[in-house]
């Protein structure tokens, strides 16, 4: 049983970073922010890492996304890193299932 927590554990870690990494890469001007389209490129190769290919992420799914992750009304907030990440880990796994790709 141990064992398995474990792995479960440096899963976590392991997605964290790659978030984390992921992020960083697309933040053009190391600001700790992402703008909506940073966070478009952002969320495609977090999900072409994870696997899926050629992900199309609809407009109104990316403003809804970042209204959520914000907690603003506007989908033109900015991300901040933090985020992201918490994001992002939370829902790697729904995001298919969640409509982000068709």
């Amino acid at each position: 049983k141990k064992k398995k927590n474990y792995l479960i554990e440096s899963n976590k870690k392991m997605s964290e970073k790659m978030c984390s990494d992921v992020f960083h890469q697309f933040d053009s001007n190391n600001d700790n922010l992402l703008d909506k389209n940073e966070f478009r490129n952002c969320l495609c190769t977090l999900l072409s890492n994870i696997g899926y290919k050629n992900a199309m992420i609809l407009d109104s799914d990316l403003a809804t996304a970042v209204r959520v992750i914000t907690g603003s009304e506007s989908s033109d907030a900015r991300i901040q890193h933090d985020q992201f990440v918490m994001w992002a880990q939370k829902n790697l796994d729904h995001l298919k299932s969640n409509g982000f790709i068709r």
